[in-house]
């Protein structure tokens, strides 16, 4: 067995600890500080300093409207489209505003719990620059939702209702130049807004409320990112880069809010530190890696990092985070340099995602072996680049 096969054996063992053994692990829970109490343990044994910090953070809420306004949005501008053309020309800049104060939202929201990071370095390493890969700990709430079909057709519901707000806003324009329409086209829009807002609404009702309060046993997201970078932490230990260190920040309450990264990059140094994100890199035949997040105050992801990715995998494909963010994001809003790396079949994040199928079985250890020659790349190409 070569040393790319005892990695990747490695990150399999990791992975089958927390997401089997130990399982679904939410921010704050004894089953969150289980896994950090094991992360240290083979850290430390790999010949790591271990520092680990608390890190406050704030408790979801039950329920989180977003989806739920954006479908009541849509049902309403296509109700009064006949009467009133001004809602459906706003409902485009409506759809483009609310993640981004859903994300407002979340960072307002009073941190009355407790979480915590767990930092992983080389002692008296010596070096000044760093390469810090990142991968959170906790697991997501579970989705109510049973069904693949259900889970892949909620995952798009927000993509068919922006492309519906641009042909809604489109007939508004037309409306307002002064063609008349035909009542036939208002009662179809009316028919179409009432399916899928309707639709919408109810899957986020059952999708949010229907899990019990239950979180997924997140084997790809995102015990695949902590697996990953403790099997890579082992090579780098045995031949470490003369030219810089390469040190593993696992963070909390990733789920909540980004609440752990949050906290650990306000002590990083933007002149000598640079973050690789993992997260859900255990599922699909394609690595990607996040270009921007956000859709009003947009982050964007360091582009010498993406260059490095795409050199390191040409069918690398960048994707922009308009709903979804992570760890990633904190880092770049402290003014460190950041950018994150995932696997996806397509376009697609897949059923999986915060969902019952969230589970080892369906791990897939190429999805792994490729995450793990990209970081052996990046070690590479920072020993030149130093």
């Amino acid at each position: 067995m070569n040393e790319h096969e005892q990695l990747q054996e490695s990150a399999i063992d990791y992975l089958r600890v927390l997401a089997q053994h130990i399982g679904e692990r939410p921010a704050g829970s004894p089953a969150e500080k289980q896994a950090m109490d094991y992360i240290q343990e083979k850290m430390e044994k790999a010949g790591y300093h271990i520092e680990r910090t608390p890190a406050a953070f704030a408790s979801e809420w039950p329920y989180f409207p977003l989806f739920g306004i954006g479908a009541l949005l849509l049902m309403l501008a296509g109700f009064l489209l006949s009467v009133t053309p001004i809602p459906a020309l706003l409902l485009p800049l409506l759809y483009i505003a609310l993640p981004q104060v859903s994300r407002w939202m979340i960072q307002k929201k009073e941190r009355t719990k407790q979480s915590e990071n767990l930092f992983a370095s080389i002692p008296d390493a010596g070096q000044t620059n760093r390469l810090i890969v990142c991968a959170h700990v906790d697991s997501g709430k579970m989705s109510g939702l049973q069904k693949p079909i259900w889970i892949n057709f909620y995952n798009q519901l927000l993509f068919y209702g922006q492309r519906i707000a641009i042909f809604l806003a489109m007939l508004a324009i037309v409306q307002m130049v002064g063609v008349r329409l035909p009542i036939e086209i208002f009662i179809a829009v009316r028919v179409l807004v009432l399916l899928l807002g309707g639709i919408w609404f109810s899957l986020d009702l059952v999708a949010q409320l229907g899990g019990s309060g239950r979180c997924s046993p997140g084997a790809n997201d995102n015990a695949s990112g902590v697996a990953v970078a403790m099997a890579f932490a082992q090579s780098s230990k045995v031949k470490p880069p003369k030219k810089y260190q390469i040190a593993f920040l696992f963070t909390g309450a990733e789920e909540t809010g980004l609440h752990g990264a949050e906290t650990f990059a306000k002590k990083l140094n933007p002149e000598t530190d640079v973050v690789l994100n993992l997260d859900m890199v255990g599922i699909g035949d394609q690595l990607h890696y996040v270009t921007a997040e956000g859709t009003l105050n947009i982050l964007r992801t360091d582009k010498v990092l993406n260059k490095v990715i795409v050199q390191s995998d040409k069918n690398a494909k960048g994707i922009w985070y308009t709903v979804r963010s992570g760890d990633f994001a904190a880092f770049l809003r402290n003014g460190i340099r950041a950018t994150s790396l995932e696997m996806r079949s397509g376009n697609q994040t897949g059923y999986h995602y915060h969902s019952r199928f969230d589970h080892i079985y369906n791990i897939d250890e190429n999805a792994l072996n490729a995450t793990l020659r990209c970081l052996k790349f990046f070690q590479a190409f920072y020993e030149d680049e130093f």
